[in-house]
């Protein structure tokens, strides 16, 4: 086995190592070979050092959070299955200065250290590294020419590129100029690195970088538009992902198995499917195709939701929620359904500004047996939601 290899598995299992001149420390983790480690580590001392010093950031990496050993382990099934792309993007009706825009990236890139991270493998575990800022993943396309179906198939194609998780990069960012004052501009990440609710600080980044320095270059007696690429303005004080990944392994280790008891019963005998009547035969093969259907409700039916939820002390989700499982339950015929819901995931408030993949998918299982009325079912699903 290669020293570095062997040093990287040490690391994902909690060591920690640094120098001092020709001096190696290392902080280590109980284990039953702890000494058969120990006689490794002196017996290549000298090589260890020399690494350290000529590769520093070699041993910087650290292991996945659960959601993110799911979709490394999907990605490996699926390397070119782009189900997992997260774009999204502005129609920008202004000109827009080009270095400038490049600097609000790579600062992006500095406040949030998930974003510029690459996977490897590390006899045979998973892990991440987090890379320094470089470049970021900038190009500009001139659309000057191009018809309004030939930009929606550019930003289709975009959207839809494949990333390479184990070399990056994992935010690509894309510039469409249809003139100098309109241009669409098109974010790109792998979930991985992102969620919903990171895509909203990040837009919040974009916005404030740009005004700063766009403020800042002015400030300094410059014209906007002869602004060069900037460096770095962000000193990253937030705790970063690798912080939430070390809470939620505290949180299984300490309460790992009473969660696993309880998501036990709670799925035990869970149906494996919901049979709703379709007009084509469910696949050999799962697919990614599909379509999603967006409608309005009106005001009066909002305002009832909102006055029931009150009434019954729940809230307009676990209505709405209630209402979605009787209509999955009249189309399939059954009476015992389990639907995923997403939800924050982030379950502390340390990590509201940090961008990563925190998001979780939690099973709720509902029953319809006995035919309970819509207030017995809702007060059911109540419970189901506060748990």
């Amino acid at each position: 086995m290669k020293l570095l290899t062997y040093l990287q598995g040490l690391v994902l299992k909690g060591w920690e190592f640094n120098i001092n001149g020709e001096e190696l420390r290392y902080k280590a983790k109980k284990s039953d070979d702890l000494s058969e480690i120990v006689d490794y580590l002196k017996n290549h001392k000298v090589e260890i050092v020399n690494l350290l010093k000529t590769e520093p950031g070699s041993l910087r990496l650290f292991p996945l959070s659960q959601g993110q050993r799911a979709l490394w382990f999907l990605w490996q099934l699926e390397p070119n299955n782009a189900a997992y792309n997260m774009p999204f993007g502005y129609h920008i009706f202004s000109q827009v200065n080009i270095p400038l825009m490049k600097s609000v990236f790579k600062n992006i890139l500095g406040k949030h250290p998930a974003l510029r991270t690459k996977f490897l493998s590390v006899n045979g575990e998973p892990a991440q590294k987090v890379l320094d800022v470089d470049d970021v993943d900038f190009l500009q396309i001139d659309s000057l020419s191009w018809t309004k179906s030939a930009i929606e198939k550019e930003i289709q194609r975009q959207s839809i590129a494949k990333f390479d998780l184990e070399n990056g990069p994992l935010l690509r960012v894309r510039l469409l100029s249809k003139k100098s004052d309109e241009h669409i501009l098109i974010i790109n990440m792998h979930h991985i690195c992102t969620d919903g609710l990171s895509l909203g600080l990040i837009a919040a980044d974009f916005i404030g970088f740009y005004s700063s320095l766009q403020d800042e270059a002015k400030s300094e007696g410059g014209s906007e538009d002869n602004v060069k690429e900037s460096p770095l303005k962000v000193a990253n004080s937030l705790p970063g992902y690798e912080a939430f990944i070390q809470w939620q392994h505290d949180i299984l280790t300490h309460d790992g198995d009473r969660l696993l008891e309880y998501w036990s019963k709670k799925l035990d005998n869970a149906p494996q499917k919901l049979d709703l009547l379709t007009d084509k035969i469910r696949p050999v093969h799962q697919t990614h195709n599909g379509a999603s259907v967006s409608f309005s409700i009106n005001e009066p039916t909002v305002l009832a939701i909102k006055s029931l939820a009150k009434n019954s002390g729940s809230t307009p989700f676990a209505v709405l929620l209630s209402a979605y499982l009787i209509l999955l339950s009249r189309h399939s015929g059954q009476d015992d359904i389990v639907i995923g819901t997403p939800t924050s995931g982030r379950g502390n408030d340390a990590f509201d500004q940090t961008v990563g993949y925190f998001a979780d998918t939690v099973p709720i299982r509902a029953n319809l047996d006995g035919n309970p009325s819509f207030m017995e079912f809702l007060n059911q699903n109540k419970q189901n939601v506060l748990e």
